[in-house]
């Protein structure tokens, strides 16, 4: 390695005999050369700066959407009843006697209810359609 830094000094004598004060004049002429355009200058850290928030937005928008954590979504009425019946331990009969008591409320009252986890949620309505039986 020293034999190729010799042989770079003595092709370029001038590179060993340049001064503090050449080589300061060379950095001042680099860096004072062309003014810079403002408009562009702006234009380009504008680009930067849309340019990194569209990226932060994918990012978050990646992590919530494969966030485990995150609650599982429902949708479904009868997927509903299941998970909610799985959690509460109720069997296959109880469930069917919940139906069939909100199906007879709704054919009996005004305010009836749509869901039989709503029976187990007010227990009025419960003691209601026990009383209509």
């Amino acid at each position: 390695m020293s034999s190729f830094a010799a042989y770079i000094f003595s092709c370029c004598p001038s590179l060993l005999a340049a001064t503090q004060e050449e080589v300061f004049r060379s950095i001042e002429q680099s860096v004072s050369g062309e003014p810079v355009d403002s408009a562009k200058m702006l234009g380009v850290i504008l680009f930067v700066a849309a340019t990194a928030i569209v990226v932060l937005v994918i990012a978050q928008r990646r992590a919530a959407k494969n966030d485990p954590t995150g609650p599982k979504v429902l949708n479904h009425n009868g997927k509903l009843l299941k998970e909610i019946s799985r959690g509460i331990d109720l069997s296959a009969l109880e469930m069917r006697q919940l139906r069939q008591l909100t199906d007879q409320l709704r054919t009996a009252s005004a305010p009836a209810p749509t869901n039989p986890l709503t029976l187990l949620l007010c227990p009025s309505l419960l003691k209601r359609g026990q009383s209509k039986k």
